[in-house]
């Protein structure tokens, strides 16, 4: 008789303590890097190597290869063995056990439909549209015959369908468990990166990204709280500005010029349409002895170097992913210190459409498709110039010299 081994990603100790109190349903809202993708293979392949099916379910198919590659990495020696077939197209692997793990998802509602299931997993569950509605629908019916169990795993998403199911196991009803588990609780990830991570990013992204707590407001970057607490003025105070930040119309976009003075109000918000030799006019008179940071991608190019050779104190900002990047990241945490105060209306509009995406391990800024950015990008940019242009304290040593 041959024995073959499988080796297994050893799993560390709260993913040990997880599944010791598993139940029927069970919800691990966590952290990312937490290790749930391991903690989920480890439970399809377990229920497939004592004979039983088992599924996994995503809320996208490509959210799938992940998972398929390393269910192909750690069953290589059983393959080569000839005692697991692949069925690629397919994404099913057979067991000579008998058992069978399958791969869905649920771009497709009625995906699975008809199959029954000893263990399903439904990963990133707080991306799957209507989750209540797939389980209660669908996913429920697959386990009937084996009297199976549910696992859903996933970093939060806001306060929907899957923190609903989490509450179900923290408030004790039967058949469920939940667990929050922050990224810490992964011994294998440096201490320093998530302190690192906690500095640099909004409170309520930390507490969504690495402490598994919802975020209220789904995933705005700024935070509602924050946008909501700055922007509180009726209209443009009218004051004297201290930097301009100016976002170039491109295609059906506004131009718009955001003005801030040195206590962080906004004195001016203007947005247009118009032609280039107009804007240039305008902007020409508008920013006259004022700091300004003015967008210079593209064909903003030669409207800057127009800008700057009447006004010295014009500068060009050119848009790339990275500076885009950090320049959102720079307004986050002003709207978290709430050291500005701006109208209510488009520009607070548009800070609550936005979103982030976590990916490659780091937090990226965007609005939805359908919604215009062009008042947080010129807000953005005068918060810049402002930073820039504040005046700092210089301190001189004089000795002890008698001065008077």
């Amino acid at each position: 008789m041959t024995t073959l081994e499988l080796r297994l990603p050893r799993l560390h100790a709260a993913q040990e303590l997880v599944l010791s109190e598993a139940d029927r349903r069970n919800v691990v809202q966590c952290g990312r890097r937490w290790g749930k993708t391991t903690l989920g293979v480890d439970v399809v392949l377990d229920t497939a190597l004592r004979g039983m099916p088992a599924a996994w379910f995503a809320p996208a198919y490509r959210m799938q290869a992940e998972v398929w590659r390393e269910l192909l990495r750690l069953t290589a020696t059983l393959r080569q063995a000839k005692l697991v077939n692949v069925l690629k197209s397919e994404r099913r692997l057979e067991f000579a056990t008998g058992g069978v793990i399958e791969l869905w998802s649920l771009d497709d509602p009625d995906a699975g439909r008809g199959r029954a299931y000893a263990t399903i997993v439904v990963d990133e569950a707080a991306y799957v549209r209507e989750l209540l509605n797939a389980w209660n629908a669908a996913l429920r019916a697959m386990l009937t015959d084996y009297a199976g169990i549910a696992w859903f795993l996933s970093s939060p998403h806001g306060m929907g369908d899957f923190n609903t199911m989490y509450l179900r196991g923290q408030q004790g009803d039967e058949g469920w468990r939940s667990w929050r588990m922050p990224t810490t609780a992964n011994p294998y990830i440096p201490l320093a990166e998530v302190e690192l991570a906690e500095r640099e990013l909004p409170a309520d992204v930390f507490a969504q990204e690495y402490l598994g707590i919802p975020a209220a407001d789904a995933a705005n970057p700024f935070g509602g709280d924050a946008i909501r607490d700055c922007c509180t003025l009726d209209e443009p105070t009218g004051g004297v500005p201290a930097a301009w930040g100016v976002d170039l119309a491109k295609h059906q976009d506004w131009t718009v010029a955001t003005a801030l003075d040195l206590g962080g109000n906004c004195t001016h918000w203007q947005r247009w349409r118009s032609d280039w030799r107009n804007t240039s006019a305008r902007l020409d008179t508008m920013l006259r002895g004022v700091p300004s940071l003015v967008d210079s991608t593209g064909v903003g190019d030669p409207i800057v170097e127009g800008l700057a050779a009447t006004n010295p104190m014009v500068e060009g900002f050119k848009f790339t992913m990275t500076s885009r990047q950090q320049l959102l990241e720079g307004l986050a945490q002003t709207l978290q210190r709430r050291s500005i105060r701006v109208p209510r209306g488009v520009i607070r509009d548009e800070l609550l459409a936005f979103r982030f995406d976590h990916t490659k391990g780091r937090v990226r800024y965007s609005a939805p498709p359908s919604v215009h950015d062009d008042a947080v990008m010129s807000l953005a940019l005068a918060v810049r110039c402002a930073g820039q242009a504040a005046p700092r304290p210089l301190t001189l040593d004089v000795g002890d010299d008698d001065w008077s």
